[in-house]
């Protein structure tokens, strides 16, 4: 356990359809980490961003939501920080939308964010 905890939070809104979206979110932890839980009722999709062999990985959990005629995304990450650690959930944050903003299933879909 951590001395504290970092905390990251981005919503974007796409316009592709939910099922493209979540199938393109778990390719992506998929690649950068691993997916822990997937749950189609909620919209929930839970796992962790690796960031190399001796730091532990932030936690992440995304929420997709059809909101109107955009598909939203929430992204949220949170990691325990130790004394010499710092900004864990802030990378995990970018190094996720960075690789996700790179399918090509989602290519010029966003309407906002990063």
């Amino acid at each position: 356990m951590g001395f504290k905890i970092s905390k990251a939070q981005e919503t974007i809104q796409y316009t592709v359809e939910p099922a493209i979206l979540a199938e393109a979110v778990q390719d992506t932890l998929r690649r950068i980490g691993s997916v822990q839980r997937v749950s189609r009722e909620t919209g929930i999709i839970e796992g962790k961003v690796s960031e190399g062999f001796l730091m532990a990985a932030p936690k992440i959990q995304i929420r997709i939501t059809r909101t109107g005629e955009f598909t939203e995304l929430s992204v949220q990450t949170h990691r325990d920080e130790g004394l010499a650690t710092s900004g864990g959930a802030e990378k995990g944050m970018v190094t996720f939308l960075k690789r996700l903003g790179e399918d090509p299933r989602l290519s010029e879909k966003a309407s906002g964010g990063w």
